[in-house]
């Protein structure tokens, strides 16, 4: 290994070790990037940042999702070559799911991913505002035509 790899290596160790516990919050988060990556990479993400080098993502195969047990071997256990089988050639054990997971967590903070989620769900309850707003004018003028024509009636009576 020449003195560039080894440097590489160390940065990219430095990079997972850092950033470890906003990407498992992010992945375990509410957001619709983080469920599209818990539905191709199983339900949880690693528990310790060491796991995440064996992470493979094959726990929606079966697997815990990375949680205890996901260690130094998990990557290379039948069911976890068996589970990235259907999964395409990116997702062999050897950091792709990890890659994946950063590209898409810093897509989502860095790149509006998160702004948009909010502005959409803002857009989403004020078009529900708008529209129990309509129901609600549409009853009360239903009413007021029904209790209009009653008291009508009522009224010429008296």
């Amino acid at each position: 290994m020449g003195g560039q790899e080894d440097e590489a290596n160390r940065e990219l160790l430095s990079t997972i070790r850092h950033d470890h516990p906003k990407m498992k919050a992010f992945y375990n988060g509410p957001s619709r990037a983080a469920a599209e990556l818990r539905k191709r990479y199983g339900p949880k993400y690693p528990t310790f940042w060491r796991d995440v080098l064996t992470w493979t993502g094959a726990a929606a195969a079966g697997g815990d999702g990375g949680g205890a047990g996901a260690g130094a071997g998990a990557g290379n256990s039948a069911d976890g070559a068996g589970g990235n089988a259907d999964k395409g050639e990116d997702d062999k054990g050897d950091g792709m799911a990890w890659r994946h997971v950063r590209k898409a967590y810093l897509r989502y903070t860095e790149g509006g991913g998160k702004e948009e989620e909010e502005r959409l769900e803002e857009q989403r309850k004020l078009e529900e505002e708008r529209i129990m707003a309509e129901e609600r004018a549409r009853v009360e003028s239903q009413l007021a035509l029904a209790s209009g024509a009653g008291g009508a009636g009522g009224d010429e009576g008296e």
